[in-house]
């Protein structure tokens, strides 16, 4: 979705465009270590649903079009830690 204004240069920020299509989303409850299995439980899920990504694999590393993940760890610490007082 173009914003209509230039974003201001910081390293912390990546703009970038995924193209438009059909997207799954997903939620993570847990431990960042067992986020492998939910990754995995997620491409079982595209398996079973004859879903094709759009990535590509060259020399054992795989290259996503539009895997966006997001991390709300301080987020959520911040109000149990607000919650808490």
């Amino acid at each position: 979705m173009p914003i209509g204004v230039a974003v201001p240069a910081d390293p912390q920020v990546y703009s970038a465009q995924i193209r438009s299509g059909t997207f799954a989303t997903l939620i993570h409850h847990g431990p960042y270590e067992a986020l492998v299995e939910t990754t995995a439980a997620l491409m079982d899920w595209a398996r079973q649903n004859k879903v094709n990504w759009m990535m590509a694999e060259e020399h054992k590393v795989t290259r996503w079009e539009g895997r966006v993940e997001h991390y709300l760890v301080r987020l959520l610490t911040s109000r149990i830690e607000s919650l808490a007082d």
